[in-house]
This record gives structure tokens, C-alpha cells and sequence, in this order.
């Protein structure tokens, strides 16, 4: 990579953000399209997150990705929003355009675009998501609005509240799903999940380097059949998705989320169509070493 004056820059905000495939991931894209730009990864404390956004115009950088735990953050940031993102109420993508920070959430059309690419259909059925965080609102607007008629939102009991906003976003996508939030514990949640048609995971639970951690829900609970998304990426196999195929049900893992999602970014920076073969391969080779 030949980095110059005329080099055009993006990257990513997290903390931490050793973890981050993403530059591997576009950089690889931009090198397959022969195009003069770099992406490099950004270590940005909570408190820092709006400081760090308001000065990207000035240092010419067309954008970032934001990533666990400052999409919530980088909402109120910006100063546009662009649909879902508002609806969702979290941000994933900026683009500095015209000295203004523009938020996206791309985060919804990588979940709808790897269902649908897997030949999945939810409408009228019924998923349980894992989470109450930006991920976890994400997959709710998506659910409702590809046509799911009940999400139940798992939180935790400190975050029941932040759960219930969550839960809500499936009534306010307006396509008939009704949405409800239950307190992670352990009978409330087996019983939505013997209800379940889904279960998707939005949390971090067995993300590396935490991946030894048990699964978020005992196999046990797993049937044959029900889809299981987990949105975890690194490792690819996780644990509850390893469980959920001995347990005959269907299973969808993060890392094609990760890159569509990251494909809707890099259209939005670049206003080209990404290379999502050459994006994905990528971030299997740096997922190997």
C-alpha cells in the first residue's frame, strides 16, 4: 500500500478495537479496485467518541465505521441522520459530507441481506433476540419489518428499560410485529425460546478472546429446526452455533453480516458497489492467523 497526500481516508472508532477485521477487510477491497484510499483502525474512549467525530472533517477523513460500545453514542453526534438509523437509534457509519457528519446504520440491511441471501423468511413467525445494545435494535427493526409477528428482547435486569425502547422499536417499524422484553433469567427465558422459530444472538457473548465462555443458552433448549443466527464473527464457529447444529436447527453465523454491512459502508463512502467476495475472503484469512 502506497500511502500519499492524495491518499483518501476511512476507518473505524471502537474501544477497544485490537480486534477489528475491518481493515483488513476494506483495505482488501480497495486494493482488488485499484483505488488510492486506506482504512485504519481508531482506539476511542466513550468520552471521547463526539470529539473525535467533529474533527474528522477538518483532517479531511471521509469516514468512519463505529463499533461496540459507541453506535448509541455517535447518534447524538452527528448531525443527520439517515433512515433506519434513527429508528434503530444507533450509528455504525459516518460519512463526512459537505463539512457535516452524516450517520448511517448499516447494521440492518447486513442482517436482512444474510437472511435473505441464506433463503430465510420469518414472516409471521416468531424470534427471540439476545441483547438490548445497538446490535440487538438492529436485528429487532429488521425482524419487524421483514414481516416477523413477535420479537421477544432478552435484557439483562439492569437493562430492562433500555430492553422495553428496544422491544417498542418492533411496534414503530410498523409492519404488525409485536414486540415484548424479558428479564434474562433462566425459566422466562426458556420459555421464549420453546416458542421461538429464531434465536439470534446480539450480544458479545463467546466473541474472542472471551470464546471459551459457555453459550449464551443451554443446547438443550435448541430444537430441531429453529434457525439460529449467531452475529458473533470472531470465532466463526461458536459455541452456540456448534451446539445448534448438533441439535439439528438451522444456523447462520456474523461473519457474512459483518461484510454486508461493511459493503453498504463502503457504497456510501465511495459510491461504488463492493467487492463482498474478495471482502469476505479477507476476513477469513485474518480470522485464521
Amino acid at each position: 500500500m502506497n500511502i500519499t497526500g492524495q491518499t483518501k481516508l476511512v476507518g473505524v472508532f471502537g474501544y477497544p478495537i485490537g480486534h477489528s477485521v475491518s481493515p483488513q477487510m476494506h483495505n482488501a477491497a480497495f486494493e482488488h479496485l485499484g483505488m488510492d484510499w486506506c482504512y485504519l483502525p481508531f482506539a476511542v474512549a466513550p468520552d471521547n467518541v463526539a470529539t473525535a467525530l467533529r474533527a474528522l472533517p477538518a483532517q479531511g477523513v471521509v469516514g468512519v465505521n463505529v463499533t461496540i460500545p459507541l453506535k448509541e453514542l455517535a447518534l447524538a453526534a452527528v448531525d443527520e441522520v439517515v433512515p433506519p438509523a434513527n429508528l434503530v437509534g444507533a450509528v455504525n457509519t459516518v460519512h463526512c459530507r459537505d463539512a457535516k457528519l452524516v450517520g448511517y446504520n448499516t447494521d440492518v440491511a447486513g442482517f436482512t441481506r444474510s437472511l435473505a441471501e441464506a433463503g430465510e423468511d420469518l414472516r409471521g413467525r416468531t424470534a427471540v433476540v439476545l441483547g438490548a445494545g445497538g446490535a440487538a435494535r438492529a436485528a429487532v427493526v429488521a425482524l419487524a419489518q421483514m414481516g416477523a409477528a413477535r420479537i421477544w428482547v432478552v435484557a439483562l435486569q439492569v437493562e430492562l428499560e433500555r430492553g422495553a425502547r428496544t422491544a417498542e422499536l418492533a411496534r414503530r417499524a410498523d409492519r404488525g410485529a409485536v414486540g415484548a422484553v424479558i428479564e434474562w433469567k433462566r425459566p422466562a427465558l426458556r420459555a421464549a425460546v420453546a416458542q421461538a422459530d429464531a434465536l439470534v444472538n446480539a450480544t458479545p457473548i463467546g466473541m474472542y478472546p472471551h470464546h471459551e465462555q459457555p453459550a449464551p443458552v443451554p443446547a438443550s433448549w435448541l430444537r430441531e429446526g429453529m434457525l439460529i443466527y449467531d452475529m458473533v464473527y470472531n470465532p466463526s464457529d461458536t459455541r452456540l452455533l456448534v451446539a445448534a447444529r448438533r441439535r439439528g436447527c438451522r444456523t447462520l453465523g456474523g461473519l457474512r453480516m459483518l461484510v454486508l454491512q461493511g459493503a453498504e459502508s463502503f457504497t456510501v463512502w465511495t459510491g461504488r458497489r463492493a467487492p463482498t467476495d474478495i471482502m469476505q475472503e479477507a476476513v477469513a484469512r485474518a480470522l485464521a492467523k
